[in-house]
């Protein structure tokens, strides 16, 4: 069967157009502060208790389709992200690992091969007072989404 009409060229989607980024520190979720126990356990690390939520902003935020687009940062690709109101958003516990990949290009791709660029550029883990009193201050993450 031809899902092609007479006439008509089937056109792959275009990517979608990112506006803006953003870092924003939140206080971690029940689940979130699991998830950073089990990186504790499994990395020997002490993470701090926070998670950190990059948001992209989008010009138009794409209708759900059997087609997707894998986001990455540089030649990081993000594992999974979520639709908010006005883009999409993937959260980040480790903070080295958002230093590590600062100013690295916003890029969207349909098959891994080719990539569209953004024209943004992660920036810098914004800076918080890490005491207990501080964190516990954090936006929730419905806070930051609205």
């Amino acid at each position: 069967m031809n899902s092609r009409r007479k006439g008509t060229a089937m056109t792959e989607p275009s990517p979608p157009k990112a506006t803006s980024v953003d870092i924003i520190a939140i206080k971690p979720s029940e689940a979130d502060t699991a998830l950073i126990g089990r990186l504790n356990d499994e990395t020997k690390q002490s993470l701090p208790a926070v998670a950190y939520v990059v948001k992209v902003q989008l010009k138009r935020v794409p209708d759900a389709t059997a087609h997707g687009w894998a986001l990455h940062v540089g030649d990081l690709a993000v594992p999974k992200y979520w639709a908010y109101d006005k883009g999409i958003y993937f959260k980040v516990y480790d903070p080295e690992l958002l230093s590590l990949h600062k100013g690295g290009k916003l890029r969207f791709s349909a098959n891994g091969v080719d990539f569209t660029d953004t024209g943004l550029k992660l920036p810098e883990v914004p800076s918080h007072e890490k005491s207990a009193r501080a964190l516990a201050r954090l936006p929730s993450q419905e806070d930051v989404l609205k």
